[in-house]
């Protein structure tokens, strides 16, 4: 359907023609009707054609499309002797019904003259009056001046009186005022403290983050004194990602460390594992080259599986029936054999002394005992505690006293028993090793993060309820092979730390993930719960 234009405010009034069902009304060069003001926008109002009728819709723009006087705040069909405002023109609208062309007279707004402006009187000033010599002496100007230098006299007399807090910006920390650490000791006049300060004396020893930082901050670029913290060491995430958000290092070359932290865990690498001979891997890497190197033969698929058979008959076994808290580098107790293997790894090595088992210690020591329980002499050699004592303190030779030949061959046999049997479950053996068969010392990671605060007893309290060993550890159960790096990756801490739901239950949420959470900045050991 066609819409016609007219100008007839215009010197030489002009028609025009536009054909189709909708008509641009705007600034830029495509639109249907062209209107050169800046108030209007380049796409300012459309007028489309249905059965219904003509629609007006304003299309966004800052100074809006009117209809008889009202703002259009949604499409609104046009009748005949509708005005439409668009920026400085008035659009007057021709149309006898839905199904005719629409005509549409284009005029400028009529800005009515302005009223004449009532002329301005200005007051008579008495010039030579305002600026005589002789002028009273208390003025506004005096007075102001007596009070600023009444003002600057009594704060340089504070000092005199030690009355330091009215310098003071904000409440120190509780630490400094329980030690009344006095403000010379940190500051020199009119300069804020300096790290040699910090570190003067037995306060705080100077200790840098690393030696290839190219900045050494100082302590009160990171330690904000005067805001009446409870803990000067609470730092913000903000302090942190200032250097490690894009880091850099001295000589160039990569650091040590993420240098492109900005938030955990999106904006934060994942972990790396520090190796037995100090070298790192990221978690996937060491996970996939099985770089555990621990020397004990372990398969926790098979230890985890259920209905073990046990001393006691079938059982299941779970994580923490090995892995409890303790003292410990990560808050975990050492495993050992005597608390947590012996019980089902018996150390027997004669069928006819089921009830006698052989100490867990070294290979000459095991010997020793074995002579000292097949020595058949109980009149000369006397208790077997007795019998011991004089095989150690024999003739410089670990074959001890009067060790026949017999006693030798029982001796031999209960070895070979018991280093084929038990020991070799665990252990790597060599029975061709002599005088004495050889085992492997066992040999475990004890930290694979030392540069974390992570704790397990931390985790294994109450506000962390739901949590098992296997939240963290979900290789654990599948792993056959003792080299296999069960750690887990960030992905696991993100669900509670991170900005993600915990795993399970919302509502296990168990801290806040600031960066000293994990981390600290000095380099020194965190002290391990006992």
């Amino acid at each position: 359907m066609p819409f016609l234009i007219s100008h007839p405010a215009e010197a030489a009034p002009a028609i025009s023609r536009v054909d189709g069902d909708m008509l641009l009304i705007g600034r830029g060069t495509n639109a249907g009707l062209r209107l050169d003001d800046p108030t209007v926008a380049l796409e300012h109002a459309q007028i489309e054609h249905d059965p219904a009728g003509y629609k007006l819709t304003d299309l966004g723009s800052e100074t809006g499309t009117y209809l008889n006087g009202k703002k259009v705040e949604s499409a609104t069909y046009l009748k005949e002797g509708d005005t439409v405002g668009v920026g400085g023109s008035q659009i007057k609208v021709h149309s006898r019904s839905a199904a005719d062309l629409l005509g549409l007279e284009v005029r400028p707004v009529v800005v009515a003259e302005k009223a004449e402006a009532a002329p301005v009187r200005a007051p008579v000033v008495d010039y030579a009056g305002a600026y005589a010599l002789r002028r009273p002496f208390l003025t506004k100007g005096s007075l102001a001046l007596l009070l600023t230098l009444a003002a600057a006299g009594a704060v340089a007399a504070l000092p005199f009186g030690k009355v330091w807090r009215a310098f003071q910006p904000g409440a120190i920390s509780d630490k400094h005022q329980k030690k009344d650490v006095g403000c010379f000791k940190c500051h020199a006049p009119w300069k804020g403290p300096a790290a040699a300060s910090c570190g003067a004396s037995e306060c705080h020893p100077r200790e840098d983050h690393q030696p290839r930082q190219a900045v050494n901050p100082d302590c009160s670029d990171c330690h904000f004194e005067h805001r009446g913290q409870k803990k000067l060491t609470a730092v913000s995430d903000a302090t942190c990602i200032a250097c490690h958000g894009d880091l850099k290092v001295k000589g160039g070359g990569a650091p040590a460390f993420a240098r492109s932290i900005t938030v955990f865990p999106e904006g934060h690498a994942n972990f790396s594992v520090t190796l037995a001979g100090g070298g790192r891997l990221p978690i996937a890497d060491a996970a996939s080259r099985q770089a555990d190197p621990s020397s004990i033969k372990l398969n926790h698929a098979y230890h985890l599986k259920p209905g073990l058979l046990g001393p006691k008959g079938r059982e299941t076994l779970d994580c923490e029936d090995c892995h409890r808290p303790g003292a410990g580098p990560t808050g975990m107790m050492p495993v050992s054999y005597e608390q947590h293997c012996q019980r089902c790894h018996r150390l027997t090595f004669d069928d006819r002394r089921r009830d006698v088992e052989a100490r867990h210690g070294e290979p000459r020591d095991v010997y020793l005992d074995l002579v000292a329980i097949y020595q058949t002499d109980e009149g000369r050699m006397g208790t077997q505690r007795a019998r011991r004592r004089a095989i150690i303190r024999g003739s410089g030779s670990d074959q001890g006293l009067n060790v026949r030949a017999s006693v030798k061959a029982q001796v031999a046999e209960a070895e070979s028993h018991l280093y084929r049997s038990a020991c070799v479950t665990c252990h790597v053996v060599d029975m061709n090793r002599q005088p004495y068969p050889w085992v492997a010392r066992a040999q475990t990671q004890g930290e694979w993060l030392p540069f974390s605060n992570f704790d397990h007893q931390d985790h294994l309290e109450k506000e962390s309820k739901g949590l098992t060993c296997e939240t963290c550890h979900a290789r654990a159960r599948a792993s056959t092979a003792t080299a296999d790096v069960l750690l887990p990756g960030i992905e696991s801490c993100g669900g509670c730390h991170g900005r993600g739901e915990p795993p399970g239950n919302a509502e296990r949420r168990l801290a806040s993930n600031d960066c000293q959470d994990c981390h600290g900045y000095h380099p020194k050991k965190k002290e391990r719960k006992g």
